[in-house]
C-alpha cells in the first residue's frame, strides 16, 4: 500500500464515521465537501449524479441511512474504502487507461 493509498482509505474511514453520527444531516455535508474537492471532470459528473439521488427523499437516501446506521462500524469503513478508494479513485483512471489501449 503507498502513502496516497493510506491517505485515502483514512480520509473516507474519518468521512464514514463522521456521517455515522448523524447520517441524515452529515451526508448533504460530505457531498458538499465531495463537490469541492472533486478536480477532474469525470469526478464531478460522479459527484453531481450523487447529489442528485440522495439530496432528495427517495428509497436510495432511506436506504444509504440505514446502511450508515444499522451496520458495524468495521463493515461499514471497508465497503466505503473498496467503492470509493479501490472503485472510484483507482477504478476511474484504470478503466480509461485500459480504454485508451
Amino acid at each position: 500500500m503507498t502513502a496516497g493509498d493510506f491517505l485515502y482509505n483514512q480520509a473516507v474511514v474519518r468521512a464514514l464515521n463522521f456521517i455515522a453520527r448523524d447520517p441524515e444531516n452529515n451526508l448533504e455535508k460530505l457531498i458538499s465537501i465531495g463537490e469541492r474537492l472533486a478536480f477532474n471532470p469525470d469526478h464531478k459528473d460522479i459527484v453531481a449524479a450523487v447529489k442528485r439521488v440522495l439530496s432528495e427523499d427517495t428509497t436510495w437516501k432511506d436506504y444509504t441511512v440505514k446502511l450508515l446506521q444499522n451496520t458495524t462500524p468495521r463493515v461499514r469503513n471497508r465497503l466505503g474504502v473498496n467503492f470509493f478508494v479501490n472503485a472510484f479513485f483507482k477504478g476511474v483512471p484504470k478503466q480509461f487507461q485500459l480504454r485508451d489501449e
